[in-house]
């Protein structure tokens, strides 16, 4: 696994780490993902996303993936993902809970 921590000034503004994905040939996932609330709405999300998509295809990735909290949807869907499966309880098939795999495929 492979981390990035963004710093500002003297302040950890952000992070997010990398793994390969074992059953996704060329696949990683995107993980921990976090940004100080301070930095939230400052572009530092998305430097850490293309960051890691940059380290990613170095490494021959083509696919990223990621579960997102539904009220980060929007912010990937910005950087390029698309919404896969949204996540539901087996018991409750027809209810969506609060998260939501993601893909994005790179372009190498």
């Amino acid at each position: 696994m492979t981390h990035f921590l963004l710093v500002r000034g003297k302040n950890d503004a952000g992070t997010v780490s990398i793994a390969p994905v074992r059953e996704k040939p060329r696949g990683y996932g995107l993980t921990l993902i976090g940004i100080s609330p301070e930095w939230q709405g400052q572009g530092v999300g998305k430097i850490l996303v293309r960051e890691a998509e940059k380290l990613i295809t170095s490494m021959g990735g083509e696919t990223v993936f990621l579960k997102a909290n539904f009220a980060a949807v929007g912010f990937y869907e910005s950087c390029g993902y698309r919404a896969e499966n949204w996540d539901s309880d087996p018991r409750q098939p027809n209810l969506r809970l609060s998260s939501v795999q993601m893909k994005r495929e790179l372009l190498v």
